[in-house]
């Protein structure tokens, strides 16, 4: 089965390569099955050719349609450009939600030949997420809080701030956000500031950190005896 090799290249300088994925799991790039990116986000594609070929590669880009084999091609067009043997599309973080079009148009002399390949982009929303303050008791009481993100996602504690074994003490429900806190010690009195991060589950470089506010409190008891009380008189 075919294989592809593409880079996304993320908006804080970072790259997420992804290669030698299943043709039946990766974005076709096509209307039904278009490519996901975020505003921000370089992608990057080094098309192959039959051996013996180098082609001329041009480009041109369309935010309303794709572009035919009528449509002026150069080096840049939109937020495509030729680079070396590769194109890549940048999508500026204003870039508007939707679809995006480009077509690469590869030339060959001798003899002239020309081909063209279409690719779909879905620009999508960046995540977005709702933390909160969840207090809780070292008894082991809580009030129900779940965290949430803008679309279906997974979520994961990465950080656990001050709280000791944070790990064993305060989960989240990947599927639905719902917060759980057990074994509280009385020296986790205070409190901690948690860190969850929600990963769309249909695009894997879409993702938010949430922040919770962890409020840990003493177990109720009376800390007095009746013995304190007095008769109040007339």
């Amino acid at each position: 089965m075919a294989v592809i090799a593409v880079s996304l290249l993320l908006g804080g300088g970072g790259s997420l390569l992804l290669s030698n994925i299943d043709e039946a799991s990766a974005a076709e790039g096509t209307d039904a099955d278009p490519i996901l990116v975020l505003p921000g986000q370089t992608w990057r594609y080094t098309p192959t050719f039959p051996a013996g070929l180098t082609p001329t590669l041009t480009v041109s880009a369309s935010a309303s349609a794709q572009p035919g084999q009528t449509a002026t091609y150069a080096a840049t067009s939109g937020y495509a450009k030729v680079s070396g043997s590769s194109i890549e599309v940048t999508f500026p973080a204003n870039a508007t939600v939707g679809k995006y079009y480009v077509t690469i148009k590869a030339v060959t002399s001798q003899p002239t030949q020309t081909a063209y390949q279409s690719i779909v982009f879905s620009v999508q929303a960046p995540l977005t997420g709702t933390g909160g303050t969840l207090y809780a008791a070292v008894g082991g009481a809580s009030d129900p809080l779940s965290v949430s993100a803008s679309k279906a996602a997974t979520y994961t504690i990465i950080d656990y701030g001050t709280l000791t074994s944070g790990s064993s003490k305060i989960s989240v429900n990947a599927s639905t956000g719902a917060l759980t806190v057990t074994g509280l010690a009385s020296g986790d009195v205070g409190t901690h500031t948690i860190k969850i991060k929600a990963i769309a589950t249909d695009n894997p470089t879409n993702e938010v950190v949430i922040t919770v506010q962890l409020v840990i409190k003493s177990q109720i008891a009376f800390s007095s005896s009746p013995a304190a009380g007095f008769i109040v008189t007339g």
